[in-house]
């Protein structure tokens, strides 16, 4: 594994080379500004789906891998080559008695190139905090599908990981497969992928979100070497574990897409109801109370608008605290729901308040206003 990093700061080259964190509260891929990142905490991703099944009462869990696969799937067949596909078309390489149906030399020219691509995968993923995917004994076995056994350690989030492991291998032969996956160890995992029916189908439920962008003036410090922010260059990489850690708030970090967390939450709104945006604004605020009641929330403002451009989420242009109430403006939002969660928590954290009501506007420039309102008996006040 030979990933280069900053000597300055420490940041894998590769985040600096590909994305920006602009001055706009948007992390960019260079080059390309609607497409989007956010640098978050990964644990928050697990949790808020756990809370979202006590508060649904039934599990979620087939439903997440069915909705982020797709978009996995998706994104990795414009990466793999064609010439990679056990399926091309009505062309089949591999037949169902687990024997590959081409010459000798061009299978094991398949199988190099393939375990080529699966280890870059791996290296990319290991940068972006997702965890320590590591080829299984199958490709040492002559396996006719050795990527569809994969170890994985310190997965940045299980559900997340299991679809995209999902994509991937959905990818590589050109069909629908599903998933498992055993524990062997302290968060040590084997996935295994195999033929077989999704057991729910989301297809064709929305079209792909199209971010409205404005300038913005976030300053930042950053790396003299690489440009990246000083904040961002505070963060622990250990990229044997594949993981990013905050020190100072023993916290795990990873850098994903904004809109696939989105399509995830919106597919379990078509398929659960209306009341879904509701259950995860209340999930995402009992986990961060829960889980962050132990910081001192009582910061400036300018200290938090830094923290939310800095992890991708938008800029807070307008904040606006009272007595009883709490209004934020955001231009450039992502991820809407997880943030009104993030922001009604964090609000009642600073001011100590038991309880509160939220609300929050789309508007039509794209912005996100919230309101967090003190709650006193049934009503705010």
């Amino acid at each position: 594994m030979d990933i280069p990093l900053c000597k300055e700061c420490g940041v894998p080259l590769h985040l600096s080379r590909n994305l920006c964190w602009c001055d706009n509260g948007v992390i960019s891929l260079r080059g390309n500004p609607e497409k989007r990142w956010v640098f978050l905490e990964s644990e928050n991703i697990d949790n808020l789906f756990s809370e979202m099944e006590d508060l649904i009462g039934i599990p979620i869990g087939n439903l997440i891998i069915e909705s982020r696969r797709k978009g996995a799937r998706k994104y990795l067949e414009e990466i793999i080559p064609e010439e990679l596909r056990v399926y091309s078309g009505n062309e089949a390489r591999a037949g169902s008695d687990g024997e590959f149906l081409v010459e000798a030399d061009d299978k094991k020219k398949f199988i190099s190139l393939a375990k080529s691509i699966t280890l870059d995968i791996y290296d990319v993923a290991r940068v972006y905090g997702f965890g320590d995917s590591r080829l299984d004994p199958a490709w040492d076995r002559g396996d006719v599908f050795p990527w569809r056994n994969t170890v994985v350690r310190k997965p940045y989030s299980l559900l997340m990981n299991l679809a995209e492991s999902l994509g991937q291998c959905e990818a590589m032969e050109g069909r629908d497969l599903w998933i498992e996956y055993e524990i062997t160890g302290n968060d040590r995992f084997v996935y295994h992928c195999f033929e077989s029916r999704h057991p729910v189908s989301l297809e064709g439920r929305h079209k792909k979100e199209q971010y409205i962008l404005t300038a913005g003036d976030i300053e930042y410090e950053r790396c003299p070497q690489c440009g990246m922010p000083s904040e961002v260059g505070k963060y622990e990489w250990n990229l044997d574990d594949g993981t990013i850690i905050d020190s100072s708030r023993e916290r795990r970090m990873a850098v994903y897409g904004p809109y696939a967390f989105d399509s995830i939450l919106r597919d379990l709104e078509h398929e659960l109801g209306d009341e879904v945006p509701n259950l995860v604004i209340e999930a995402q605020r009992r986990y961060i109370k829960e889980s962050w009641g132990n910081e001192n929330w009582r910061i400036p403002g300018f200290e938090f608008r830094q923290r939310v451009a800095v992890r991708g989420l938008g800029n807070i242009v307008r904040f606006d605290p009272t007595v009883s109430e709490h209004k934020l403006l955001i231009e450039n939002p992502c991820m809407h729901l997880v943030m009104v969660g993030i922001v009604q928590a964090l609000v009642e954290l600073a001011r100590g308040w038991d309880a509160s009501f939220s609300s929050y506007e789309l508007r039509g420039d794209g912005s996100l206003e919230i309101t967090i309102r003190r709650k006193t008996g049934n009503s705010p006040e």
